[in-house]
């Protein structure tokens, strides 16, 4: 029993999201999203306080906070007229404040603020796991069919206009689909974690692969042996289990840049020259 609640289910619940978040993660730093997904993730708090406050469940709040950002750069990107990373830079530190601030209010509420901030993956359970698969299986599919116009986008947004005119809807699908990652996985991972999950095994990836697609495939074998070492660092010497999966992932990603700079490879960017030739 204690195997499967503490070690099977929490471990194949961080793998399935590991495993998921490497080529959205790829995506988020080529389509430099990365300010989105901070904001996202950084601005969840507000939505859980909030949603404590009025007495509902904490992912009501995550996905209310997570789909008016959404909506919001979509609506600053059609604009043309702001810088979306000046904005979401700001909206992600204003709402953590605000959260944190309501949260101190509610002296009848009892919460675990570093749970919220660093992940508690051990309190999952077989419905949670069920909640990561489904997540983690609509949001593979959806990339799928958005793949070849996001890369196209990501290379060429002029051509991408003329192959796709429905491009815009496109990129209101992929925001969406991040906003449904991370709203499902921030309750697991952290808010501060989560974001890490999806851009440091696509950042290590980089650094190895030729094509846009042997970089997602590195990058979800990475993020899957990041988890496991990391579970085995955690129970082996007894630290929280999300930072230690964060940590190793981090390792490996300077043992890649380190190995690439020593060999002379190309850094990051390299991937789309095969796209492009």
């Amino acid at each position: 029993m204690f195997f499967y609640q503490y070690i099977l289910i929490p471990c194949l619940c961080a793998l399935t999201t590991a495993t998921a978040a490497a080529p959205i993660g790829a995506l988020i730093g080529w389509r430099r999203l990365v300010y989105f997904g901070e904001a996202l993730s950084h601005a969840s708090l507000l939505g859980i306080a909030l949603a404590l406050w009025l007495g509902l469940p904490p992912a009501i709040g995550i996905w209310s906070i997570t789909l008016l950002l959404v909506l919001l750069l979509y609506l600053i990107e059609r604009s043309g007229r702001e810088n979306p990373s000046n904005i979401l830079g700001s909206l992600s530190h204003i709402a953590l404040a605000l959260g944190y601030l309501v949260m101190s209010q509610m002296e009848n509420v009892r919460t675990d603020l570093l749970a919220y901030l660093f992940g508690d993956i051990l309190a999952t359970e077989a419905r949670d796991l069920v909640a990561i698969v489904i997540a983690a299986a609509v949001s593979l599919l959806t990339l799928r069919v958005l793949w070849q116009p996001l890369i196209l986008m990501t290379v060429s947004p002029a051509i991408a206009k003329t192959e796709y005119p429905a491009s815009r809807r496109y990129d209101l699908v992929f925001l969406l689909l991040i906003g449904l990652f991370i709203g499902t996985t921030v309750q697991y991972f952290g808010l501060l974690l989560v974001i890490a999950l999806l851009i440091i095994p696509a950042n290590t990836a980089n650094r190895l692969a030729k094509t846009p697609e042997q970089s997602a495939a590195i990058a979800a074998l990475l993020a899957a042996m990041a988890t496991i070492l990391g579970f085995t660092l955690a129970f082996n010497a007894n630290l929280p289990v999300s930072p230690a999966i964060i940590g190793v992932a981090g390792v490996l990603y300077f043992a890649v840049l380190i190995h690439t700079r020593a060999g002379k490879k190309p850094p990051t960017g390299a991937v789309f020259r095969e796209v492009r030739g």
